[in-house]
């Protein structure tokens, strides 16, 4: 799968950089979560085959899913 840069110098998923491209709020959530976290996405992200499955991931960023470490078994 291609991957995507972003400015942590870590890459993402393609699928996930277009998800949270068509919802800019889910990259500020990304952005705010620690370093741990945002590796764990990427990995869930990696494993995702379907759009829907990144959509699912990207909708529970930004429901606050991840955000400030309040996973809530979505990993």
């Amino acid at each position: 799968m291609k991957k995507r840069s972003y400015s942590g110098g870590e890459e993402l998923p393609l699928g996930l950089s277009m998800c949270m491209a068509q919802n800019p709020y889910a990259y500020s959530c990304f952005a705010k979560l620690s370093n741990q976290e945002r590796r764990e996405l990427i990995s869930r992200a990696e494993r995702t085959k379907s759009t829907a499955g990144m959509n699912d991931i990207v909708d529970g960023l930004v429901g606050g899913g991840m955000v400030g470490g309040n996973a809530r078994g979505t990993m």
